[in-house]
């Protein structure tokens, strides 16, 4: 049986303390190809009254994309490793 080789992903920043999650997750991201994606309002209605406090110049979109693309980096390993178990499913012998 032939081995995937593991997949690699980008170094992310470790956050230590409010400066450091300033940096990663409270910068403005510019999203030229946006898409809608639903979410708990309460979740929304939370991040709003906080996010404009924090952070005044960063839109909620910007925020959840930064929050999205650090997840992803940071579990990249074990989400290619489950998408490789999944879309290569071998068929099984009647």
């Amino acid at each position: 049986m032939k081995t995937e080789p593991k997949a690699t992903r980008p170094k992310t920043k470790k956050i230590k303390n409010s400066s450091d999650y300033r940096e990663v997750f409270l910068t403005n991201t510019q999203a030229s190809n946006r898409s809608h994606v639903y979410i708990d309002r309460e979740i929304v209605d939370c991040i709003k009254r906080y996010l404009p406090i924090i952070a005044p110049g960063v839109s909620v979109s910007g925020y959840l994309s930064n929050i999205f693309k650090d997840h992803i980096q940071c579990h990249w390993n074990k989400i290619h490793e489950l998408y490789i178990n999944e879309s290569v499913k071998p068929l099984k012998r009647m």
